[in-house]
């Protein structure tokens, strides 16, 4: 329920991504461990005829979500020519997700198809991108001389489909000097390399021969290179994702959804640029210091239903996820609201219909409207996403909030929303609150597919309650 979804989806993106051996028309297997439990294991083939490669790709890890263990599987295929990616299969999968997504690149145009639905989106590349698994490759040809740095474009086939800007996946990669490794598989001398990607840092050693031998990344994971049999005959545990990203907390807080005002030291962040943490609204920051507050509803100057203005056009438009154009969305919005044309009245009804109506069962999804209304489960994603559409559908603007909110001594990343009613106000429909309480610390605003800019904050930054009331 207090996980993001979407940030599990990319995380796992980075894992099946930068973990690799560079040398080609081999097999590659690697195991992923947290601490000293194996939780899932990576292979990965290369193979070329003429001008033409191919590469296959397999990523497993088996997570604890809440209680909840689930095998997430991750597979991949992609046909290349002349080392430019043509056509690609990608295929992720566990017990509550099945996202099959195809695609083919024809000079700048991509072209990806949902095989759920069938339906198709075309794209405009700017950039050159390589497949993130031949990154160690890249590094390896370039050099492995200290202080080397670049940035290189890495094609992510999930963020792209769900709305994320293309031309912001970039990883910036620098050569850091070469060490010795102790790995599970032995002693290495190897070269390290940090990448940081969509805000995540990695850090990747690599052998002269150019394989990579050892990656460490957030949250908290490695992954060591191993033979198939390795690999395969060790039981995967299960990774508790949700508690390993949590953030720990210095107060525990009585009665949390009862807050009105939360203060607290915010540090280890080195740059907030594209941060929300402060909006001029209901949440500050001053020299370190932020201040949430649980706005008050009074709201003496409002509008009639629909929202006519100009200025939140953007918040009432429909995008991949939040399909408000959709007719199953749109009748089911009029049905709940009824004849009621003042907005904070449709809000509250929205807001309990979909706290009631959603059984809240942890999961790992890309949570669409559409799809959560026809199964009516989910976690904090599936809540925000359906709610951000009903609402939209009846001329409500309303934002997609990405954050941290204090749960039994720990803040947990979650997604609420924000509806403008004459002013914004922050609503949270996995809790049935409206406002929502000052624990609710906001990081991201916007849409869910901004939620890969929340892994600039994952194992970073740090929280100290100062107050609470």
């Amino acid at each position: 329920m207090l996980k993001n979804t979407i940030l599990l989806i990319t995380v796992f993106l980075i894992i099946s991504a930068n973990i690799s051996s560079s040398k080609p028309l081999n097999e590659v297997w690697m195991e992923i461990y947290s601490g000293d439990n194996k939780v899932g294991h990576i292979f990965r083939k290369i193979s070329e005829t003429g001008n033409k490669t191919k590469i296959n790709e397999q990523t497993v890890l088996n997570l604890n979500l809440l209680g909840t263990e689930t095998e997430m599987n991750i597979e991949s295929e992609y046909q290349l020519e002349n080392n430019k990616i043509s056509s690609f299969n990608y295929d992720v999968s566990s017990s509550s997700i099945a996202l099959n997504l195809v695609g083919t690149i024809r000079g700048q145009k991509l072209t990806i198809v949902d095989l759920a639905d069938n339906k198709s989106q075309e794209f405009i590349l700017k950039n050159d991108y390589i497949v993130p698994s031949v990154l160690p490759e890249y590094i390896y040809q370039k050099g492995l001389r200290e202080g080397t740095s670049f940035e290189i474009y890495l094609f992510d086939p999930v963020n792209i489909y769900t709305g994320y800007d293309p031309d912001l996946l970039i990883a910036h990669v620098k050569v850091l000097g070469t060490e010795k490794v102790d790995t599970k598989s032995g002693i290495y001398e190897a070269t390290r390399v940090s990448v940081n990607f969509l805000g995540a840092d990695n850090t990747l050693w690599i052998t002269s021969d150019g394989t990579t031998i050892l990656e460490k990344f957030e949250p908290s994971l490695t992954a060591v290179v191993s033979s198939k049999s390795d690999a395969l005959k060790k039981r995967n545990k299960a990774f508790d994702i949700t508690e390993k990203t949590s953030i720990a907390s210095n107060r525990y807080i009585h009665n949390p959804r009862e807050v009105k005002k939360m203060v607290v030291k915010l540090s280890g962040l080195e740059n907030i640029d594209g941060l929300f943490l402060d909006d001029g609204n209901y949440q500050s920051l001053s020299n370190s210091i932020l201040t949430v507050t649980s706005p008050d509803l009074l709201i003496p100057d409002s509008y009639s239903l629909p929202y006519s203005g100009s200025d939140f056009r953007e918040h009432l438009e429909p995008s991949r996820l939040i399909q408000n154009d959709n007719p199953a969305i749109i009748k089911k919005a009029k049905n709940i609201i009824n004849s009621e044309n003042n907005p904070l009245l449709a809000v509250k009804l929205i807001n309990n219909w979909t706290y009631n109506n959603i059984e809240k069962i942890p999961t790992v999804s890309i949570p669409s409207a559409v799809e959560v209304l026809k199964t009516l489960k989910g976690d904090c994603n599936e809540h925000a996403v359906l709610f951000a559409a009903l609402a939209r559908a009846v001329g409500i603007p309303v934002k997609v909030v990405l954050g941290v909110v204090y749960l039994e001594g720990r803040f947990y990343y979650h997604a609420w929303n924000e509806v403008y009613v004459g002013k914004w106000v922050p609503v949270d429909s996995t809790f049935g609150q409206i406002p929502s309480d000052a624990t609710h610390l906001k990081i991201i605003e916007g849409d869910i597919s901004k939620s890969p800019d929340i892994l600039k904050v994952v194992g970073k930054m740090k929280l100290e309650v100062i107050e609470t009331n």
